[in-house]
């Protein structure tokens, strides 16, 4: 079951990393609310390290992708018209 940071929308209560299944539903007993995803967590940062993260390059021109064999590798200019 994925983890969840869930929000009460009526008083804003979080509750952090709850295993919740995608068919279930966690109702927030003091509001008697269905509580629902918080995406984005003002209480903790959820950041990666720049080393960490992916690359992928996308030319519009050609439509083509392609990923660098490292991510501090300068972009290469796109294909000439």
């Amino acid at each position: 079951m994925p983890r969840h940071d869930l929000i009460c929308p009526t008083c804003s209560h979080i509750l952090e990393d709850v295993r919740l299944s995608p068919t279930a539903c966690m109702i927030h007993l003091p509001c008697s609310s269905v509580m629902e995803i918080l995406w984005t967590a003002p209480s903790r940062a959820h950041t990666v390290h720049p080393r960490e993260r992916a690359v992928v390059w996308y030319d519009p021109k050609t439509g083509r992708h392609a990923t660098p064999g490292r991510n501090d590798v300068p972009m290469p200019n796109a294909t000439p018209d």
